[in-house]
């Protein structure tokens, strides 16, 4: 899971005009420049490699990715337009930071209009300062606010995006999350955004598999790594499993009778006794007590769901139509309409036969998980095209 969508080549839009310090234009233009600086100071990989003062761990994650890309255009048909050939190194431990609002009485995504991409419930800052301070504004509209760190971002095939530090958190991950991007570079289907970061997890998650089981490592790495990623998927697995549970109870909360007839006062005060229901359920399961930590609001759901409703959905398309990972990327760049209907009736069929399966046990998933909720505008825009931290 990571996200932020550049505006960088936007931003000749914004030069010019006389805005505010808040406004889209000045919006554009301030992260325009920030981004055309992080591509300006990025280094060609193979100058990097090449280089004797370069850093040895460093080295072996731009080998690494030279690996990737190459078994991603040989062995999996994907096209790189130049992805990944540069290098930044930078002064933070992020490369940005999104901004996520929702409304306070449902789950539904605050929206932003951009230039060419419409409304995306979202904002990226390159600088944290400027995303707290954006946020801070959101507040005083009355609205829940969330503001995650950023690993990685895709430009979506519009510019050849750089490695950028912030990637090394394991190889792992690393390998996953250059997977996970190119499948943005293939297909970014407009008003989709759950299905193009569902179906970037998916099929990042074959891939990884894929690249670790058939490239050219030792015994014992390739032994070491296969470890380290089931011991990630078992970990994903539980955490998917909660935030299915979560989002099917907050489904059911915000659409229950109690909520919508009561005052504002009194849903305000319903709302934080759910949440911190909610804090005290996580803080009994020990893998997940820092999520008993942070503050759950209705950004934090919305954000979640992006990146979990439809995995497990897009897996039984391809298993029902018996086609394989790599076939299913290449018929969904061409025509992504035959998964977008399948997805849709399986979600409709899921929630009119759910009200008599209800289960509030996070290992059994109610089909209400499958459910949207019930103004879902999110749906209807594109969302981040790259994965947000491990952290909700």
């Amino acid at each position: 899971m990571r996200g932020i969508l550049s505006l960088g080549f936007t931003a000749f839009v914004a030069t010019g005009l006389a805005s505010c310090k808040d406004s889209l234009p000045s919006y554009l233009l301030s992260q325009g420049l920030q981004q055309g600086s992080l591509y300006l100071g990025a280094r060609p990989v193979e100058e990097v490699l090449k280089d004797p003062a370069s850093d040895p761990t460093v080295k072996r994650y731009l080998r690494l990715s030279r690996n990737v890309l190459e078994f991603a255009s040989d062995k999996l048909e994907m096209e790189t337009k130049g992805n990944y050939r540069t290098y930044a190194a930078l002064k933070n431990r992020w490369v940005s930071h999104v901004v996520v609002a929702a409304h306070k009485n449902r789950l539904e995504a605050h929206l932003f209009n951009y230039p060419f991409f419409g409304g995306l419930p979202y904002r990226g800052y390159f600088q944290l300062r400027d995303a707290k301070d954006f946020a801070t504004q959101l507040r005083k509209q009355n609205l829940d606010v969330y503001v995650r760190p950023v690993p990685a971002y895709s430009t979506t095939g519009w510019l050849a995006d750089p490695i950028v530090s912030s990637m090394f958190e394991s190889e792992v991950d690393f390998i996953d999350v250059i997977f996970h991007e190119l499948v943005h570079v293939q297909f970014y289907v407009n008003g989709e955004a759950d299905f193009n970061e569902a179906f970037a997890t998916w099929f990042a998650a074959r891939a990884t598999e894929r690249f670790i089981k058939e490239s050219d490592f030792s015994d014992d790495e390739r032994k070491r790594m296969l470890s380290e990623l089931r011991t990630s998927r078992e970990h994903d697995l539980l955490k998917t499993k909660w935030i299915h549970s979560i989002l099917a109870k907050a489904r059911r909360f915000y659409d229950s009778k109690d909520f919508l007839d009561a005052s504002a006062s009194t849903q305000e005060s319903l709302r934080e006794k759910f949440f911190a229901k909610l804090r005290g359920e996580l803080a009994t399961v020990p893998e997940l007590e820092k999520w008993s930590k942070i503050e759950w609001n209705n950004a934090v759901l919305v954000s979640l769901s992006t990146y979990n409703d439809l995995v497990g959905n897009i897996e039984h398309y391809a298993v029902a139509k018996k086609i394989s990972d790599v076939e299913l990327l290449k018929a969904t760049r061409k025509d992504a309409s035959p998964i977008l209907q399948a997805l849709k009736q399986q979600r409709d069929s899921a929630c009119r036969s759910s009200s008599s399966r209800r289960s509030s046990d996070p290992a059994s998933l109610s089909d209400l998980s499958e459910c949207p909720p019930p103004q879902k505008q999110q749906a209807q825009s594109p969302l981040p095209d790259s994965k947000p931290s491990q952290a909700p």
